[in-house]
């Protein structure tokens, strides 16, 4: 019986793809300066811790042979993909929606974005939103095509960037977009009705607040930056029904997107792994019964 039951710990293991996992803050940049000369690079991807805002980098962001800068980062649910998007003056992959493997730092393009965004979020129902501040509008996006579909009626006029998180319970997404001392506001995702929140103090930078995302916990942290080239960065948390920001510390220049994923303990398997995986664990466990059949006769 022990084989058997070392069995069916092996296809228990097997068929969950995600089996070991933890949520881990991550950090995006748009660009990284060469040390003579500030020559652009790429953007790099990092974890974050939390409480001290200490940075770690995993790599530089790339296409294939092409370093990108990516300004925002969201985790599909479900499926856990990580989904991020270029900067709209990118010189090689432009305004594109890209799909980011978190332990390499390697990304594919997914579409090409209809239009630029600064920040995006997904809704529990799989639903992708970005704050697109041409538009001044948060809008839909087609995971398929990039195409995009306003959601607010009326504009919001705000700053170059902005930040965007979706409020499941009430089916809104709160958005920071007229600065770091604006208004917190809300968009119903069924009406577009906008409401003006609370007013933003304590931030750390003047110029903006470019990302949100939230914790495990249920905290909402936030990227404050300064709108420099390089731009300064800050890691924060913003009390949704004050709007008040506290500083955690700063982040590397040019730090963007920001989000809580699962950390994936082994490479997530293909389907096909996990069909060959599942074959292989019951062909074990039926050879374990036959022995232990025969050892019993």
């Amino acid at each position: 019986m022990i084989l058997v039951r070392a069995a069916l710990v092996a296809a228990a293991i097997l068929c969950s793809p995600g089996a070991v996992a933890r949520e881990t803050l991550y950090a995006t940049s748009l660009r990284s300066e060469a040390s003579a000369g500030g020559a652009f690079i790429s953007g790099n991807l990092y974890t974050v811790d939390p409480d001290r805002a200490t940075a770690t980098l995993i790599g530089a962001i790339h296409v294939g042979d092409v370093p990108v800068g990516v300004v925002s980062i969201a985790a599909e649910p479900g499926s856990g993909v990580l989904y991020g998007i270029t900067a709209g003056l990118s010189p090689i992959v432009p305004r594109s929606l890209l799909a980011i493997d978190l332990r390499r730092a390697e990304a594919r393009i997914v579409a090409r974005l209809a239009a630029r965004g600064s920040d995006l979020a997904f809704g529990a129902d799989g639903t992708l939103y970005m704050w697109a501040p041409d538009q001044q509008r948060v809008v839909r996006v087609d995971l398929q095509t990039g195409e995009v579909t306003p959601v607010n009626r009326d504009p919001i006029p705000g700053s170059a960037g902005g930040a965007i998180v979706v409020d499941d319970v009430r089916h809104t997404a709160m958005v920071a977009v007229k600065g770091a001392q604006g208004t917190l506001d809300s968009i119903d995702l069924a009406t577009g009705a906008v409401t003006i929140g609370p007013r933003l103090t304590g931030a750390v930078h003047d110029a903006s607040i470019d990302n949100f995302t939230v914790s495990p916990a249920g905290v909402l942290y936030g990227v404050n930056s300064n709108g420099g080239a390089p731009s300064k960065a800050a890691l924060v948390t913003v009390d949704p029904v004050t709007g008040a920001i506290r500083g955690i510390g700063p982040l590397p220049d040019d730090v963007r997107g920001l989000i809580f994923a699962e950390e994936q303990a082994r490479p997530p398997l293909s389907s096909e792994s996990l069909r060959v995986g599942a074959l292989g664990a019951l062909a074990l466990l039926a050879a374990c019964i036959i022995g232990y059949a025969l050892w019993r006769h």
